[in-house]
């Protein structure tokens, strides 16, 4: 027997096992191939040429996006202090949610992703590269995972990053089913009905993970990198849970990156 149960066995009220943090990163696989990437922008985003202007104007519509997301959202945009723990520092902008699906607050944070270059000099090729760039991090109320955040790299090929805790979606499941616990950050304490919390737990699986992940990304990524209307196209950019799913539709004016049908989870 694990030493550490046999000996506090007699305070164990009742044992569980459920996922705990779950970090997925999404890509659209085709546009992480540099060539690939271009003839993308070319046949389906009829950009002439990809120069260094050319992406940061992608870029520029993205950070755009986000201003406006935030106003008529009313969430703020801020940039946190150095040396706070995220998950605390955040917490008044959950307690605004009074509980309800949304987004909670846009965070900045200065980070290595992997972008985008372009070497004019060498007839506009393109590199997928290592830079330290502003990201936006999404703290999210989901309705089925109740707290998680989503990091978007507003740089083409706009990889993201989703952040889910399996804790939070259980909790969310037996307050559904109206069962009395008690959460003590990543555990549970006390359940009304420990054998149901975790029949609930064993019900977790890959689906929910991809509604959740389908759903975040087609309200964060949803522009169209030229701009222009005639080449908005309508599919999205949720990335498929490594399986053949098609992409969820969008339900706003711009969607984005037209003929991109694919991607993955890692």
């Amino acid at each position: 027997m694990n030493a550490f149960l046999e000996h506090h066995r007699p305070a164990i009220r009742f044992d569980y096992a459920c996922c705990d943090r779950i970090l997925l990163n999404g890509a659209i696989q085709v546009l992480q191939i540099p060539v690939r990437a271009v003839a993308f922008l070319r046949q389906r985003r009829l950009a002439d040429r990809v120069t260094p202007a050319y992406l940061r104007a992608i870029s520029a519509d993205y950070h755009h996006f986000v201003q406006a997301l935030a106003e008529q959202r009313h969430v703020e945009i801020v940039q946190p202090p150095k040396g706070v723990r995220r998950d605390e520092w955040v917490e008044p902008f959950y307690q605004q949610l009074l509980g309800q699906p949304g987004i909670a607050v846009i965070l900045k944070s200065r980070e290595n992703a992997r972008v985008a270059v372009s070497f004019p000099r060498r007839g506009d090729q393109v590199e997928l590269l290592s830079r330290c760039v502003q990201l936006y991090y999404f703290y999210l109320q989901d309705r089925d995972f109740g707290r998680m955040f989503v990091r978007v790299c507003p740089y083409f090929p706009f990889n993201a990053r989703v952040c889910l805790n399996g804790h939070e979606w259980l909790a969310c499941r037996l307050r559904e089913e109206g069962l009395a616990f008690h959460q003590c950050a990543n555990a549970f304490r006390t359940c009304a009905d420990p054998a149901r919390l975790q029949e609930l737990a064993d019900r977790f699986s890959a689906a929910d993970i991809e509604a959740c992940g389908h759903r975040w990304l087609a309200q964060l990524v949803p522009f169209s990198p030229t701009g222009s209307a005639a080449a908005r196209g309508s599919a999205t950019a949720c990335s498929s849970a490594r399986s053949s799913t098609a992409p969820t539709s969008s339900s706003t004016a711009a969607r984005p990156w037209a003929g991109c049908t694919s991607g993955c989870w890692t």
